[in-house]
């Protein structure tokens, strides 16, 4: 019966200092773990001065992440405006400067904006469709992309000028020239000094007189229109 007690005794012994043991592994390790986090964070606070907070750390492992680009921002505003009106549905290509290779098209927002990011290098940007109303500024703007850095270019539109309206000017009324060839009947002998009274024949309204000259001939201008010419009496 002593014997039986004593293992009993020294079962429980065992156990709690089994259960200590490990109560004390588990205290040691997550000790180990916050004093490791202490050490990271004060690590990261002399590496990287952007390391203050939770926020800031993950914008310094976003940079960190794509350590060769760097953002582009396009603003398009309307010309002679001071600035004040940012246009919006302007596209632009974007090509590298070296083989001429299309990167992407943007296209402004509604605060004339536009925005990506790029690879480190060199670039242009023109324009390729503008809003109705609007000319076209065909012309390549140049910039390099830096890691990590935002480039911003600020581009105008020129509005097309409205045309201006011209007073209506009366037309003139078609003309056309008359001929009249004087000949002696029967020989064919042109006749000079024969003088002729055009008349419009609608109304019998004096038109002009003319006069053959040395070749026969008697000409005027008139204006469209029905006439009737009549060759004085004795002439």
């Amino acid at each position: 019966m002593s014997i039986y007690f004593n293992k009993k005794i020294l079962f429980t012994i065992m156990r709690s200092c089994l259960h200590i043991a490990v109560y004390i592994a588990l205290g040691l390790l997550l000790a180990f773990l916050i004093n490791g986090k202490v050490y990271a964070a004060e690590l990261n606070e002399l590496d990287n001065p952007l390391y203050i907070n939770e926020e800031t750390a993950i914008e310094s492992m976003t940079l960190e992440e794509n350590p060769d680009t760097g953002w582009l921002l396009i603003t398009s505003f309307v010309d002679n405006t001071g600035y004040s009106h940012r246009l919006a549905g302007v596209f632009f290509e974007v090509r590298s400067t070296f083989g001429d290779a299309l990167i992407t098209l943007v296209l402004t927002d509604n605060f004339g904006e536009a925005g990506l990011e790029l690879p480190v290098g060199d670039y242009y940007v023109r324009e390729v469709s503008v809003p109705v109303g609007f000319q076209l500024n065909p012309s390549r703007v140049y910039f390099t992309v830096s890691d990590g850095r935002f480039t911003e270019i600020v581009t105008q539109s020129v509005p097309i000028p409205e045309p201006l309206i011209q007073p209506e000017q009366e037309q003139p009324a078609p003309q056309g020239r008359l001929i009249i060839t004087n000949k002696a009947h029967g020989t064919g002998y042109v006749l000079q000094g024969a003088v002729f009274d055009v008349r419009r024949a609608i109304d019998d309204v004096f038109t002009a007189q003319i006069t053959a000259n040395q070749f026969g001939e008697a000409s005027v201008m008139l204006i469209q229109g029905s006439r009737d010419n009549r060759g004085k009496p004795g002439e």
